[in-house]
């Protein structure tokens, strides 16, 4: 086990610093420029523009800003914003918490509707409410989340007026638990309905596999009550596909959250990726970029860790 957690963690490593470069490689390939809103002044002169780009080394080529920028994280420093002027660190850290707080949401609400209703549907295999939840689980996978924000926000902020339509407190300034979860509830859906249609589908699969095995049949026949049978028996070999689809929703929500949180005005990590492509703020894109990927990758090794405890058949020599 401890060799391949090295080997994974290599390897994890590597890929690390190959979505580092590709993300910065591609930001530079943006139209436009960093000094743009300098350009926009009537009153910048062009020799303070030049100094300008020296000074944010703007006038190298693209590999060696990398390479310097790369230099600086691997020092503990991920730069200044080229907006703000602030660390990177503390405009990011502001901005954790919020999207934690939406993406931990929509990923415990996704598998604590999706398992259920999967399980249910597994029970009645080509019944109509197995069609009707079939069905219903196609669509909500196949739905975008720019999509389904916008309609919450028209039925229920609009409409019916009964959940607020955008940020994360009132404009009164109340930060108290009750209105979190009202800004939250839209959000969250958003983003979890998607994901709760392709649990409830591989659940649903995956259960009526289970259920056709001689174990499940020994079960039966042994007079183990019916619950017993589906939860302990079944439903526990169901749990290593159900991991894997986690370790695929983590990024997956987090890069659908950019979406959502810019339809929901949500102040979280979202708004400011996208806020700093904008403006063209690379040391911001890269630092958001960095921290997404050491969770994706950190995610990915312990899923894969955790198939040897949950089955044990799988090993690692």
């Amino acid at each position: 086990m401890s060799n391949y957690i090295i080997r994974r963690t290599a390897l994890a490593i590597i890929t690390f610093f190959g979505i580092t470069m590709l993300v910065y490689f591609m930001s530079t390939l943006a139209p436009g420029s960093p000094l743009d809103a300098l350009l926009a002044d009537p009153g910048m002169t062009k020799e303070e523009v030049v100094r300008r780009s020296a000074e944010l080394g703007l006038d190298k080529p693209v590999y060696i800003q990398y390479f310097k920028w790369l230099n600086e994280l691997l020092h503990g420093n991920m730069g200044y914003s080229y907006t703000s002027y602030r660390p990177v660190v503390d405009v990011v850290t502001e901005r954790i918490a919020a999207t934690l707080v939406l993406t931990v949401s929509a990923i415990v609400l996704s598998y604590i509707i999706g398992i259920p209703l999967g399980i249910i549907s597994s029970l009645k295999p080509y019944s109509i409410l197995d069609y009707i939840m079939s069905t219903l689980a196609f669509i909500m996978s196949g739905v975008p989340g720019f999509f389904l924000g916008m309609m919450l926000i028209y039925i229920f902020s609009v409409k019916l007026k009964i959940l607020p339509f955008g940020g994360m407190y009132d404009a009164s300034g109340a930060t108290d638990l009750l209105v979190l979860i009202k800004h939250l509830v839209l959000p969250t859906f958003a983003i979890a309905i998607p994901e709760i249609g392709k649990v409830m589908r591989h659940v649903r699969s995956n259960m009526l596999e289970v259920l056709t095995e001689d174990y499940v049949k020994t079960a039966r026949a042994k007079g183990v009550k019916e619950w017993g049978v589906i939860i302990i028996h079944a439903f526990r070999n169901t749990l290593i596909p159900i991991i894997t689809i986690f370790s695929g929703s983590f990024p997956f929500m987090i890069g659908g959250s950019v979406v959502v949180e810019r339809v929901f005005g949500w102040p979280g990590l979202g708004t400011l990726m996208i806020n700093s492509i904008t403006s063209r703020d690379y040391p911001i894109i890269m630092g958001i970029s960095v921290i997404v990927a050491i969770v994706v990758l950190a995610t990915n090794l312990l899923v894969d860790i955790l198939y040897a405890y949950l089955d044990p058949r799988i090993t690692y020599n």
